[in-house]
């Protein structure tokens, strides 16, 4: 074999290492790059799931809210409906006194005709 032949034979050999050396390259970074989009894929779907727990704790946090709301609405009508009987506990004794005092001067009143 020539010299040239050999060198000929030496690049190829080269050439094909190093075409050899970027395909396992490639490939590797291929499998790297589908286990990324694999965790990706993973992190996604926990991002996700947080997400629909934010949105509850959220929908929660208002309904809540709204229930203290309706709470306190209930508190002052039972405030006001307290405040009410008590009202109508003096009119009720108010009204006996005058009926007593309508009685006692319409029977004053009989027995002086």
């Amino acid at each position: 074999m020539s010299e040239q032949e050999d060198a000929f034979d030496k690049v190829s050999q080269y050439i094909s290492a190093e075409l050899s050396a970027s395909l396992k390259d490639y490939e590797f970074l291929t499998k790297l790059n589908e286990t990324a989009a694999s965790s990706f894929k993973d992190y996604q779907l926990v991002a996700e799931k947080i997400s629909k727990h934010v949105n509850r704790i959220n929908e929660n946090q208002k309904a809540r809210q709204r229930l203290d709301t309706l709470v306190k609405a209930i508190d002052d009508i039972d405030t006001k409906v307290t405040s009410l009987e008590a009202l109508a506990y003096k009119i009720d004794a108010y009204s006996k006194r005058l009926e007593e005092t309508y009685k006692k001067l319409e029977s004053n009143f009989n027995n002086e005709r």
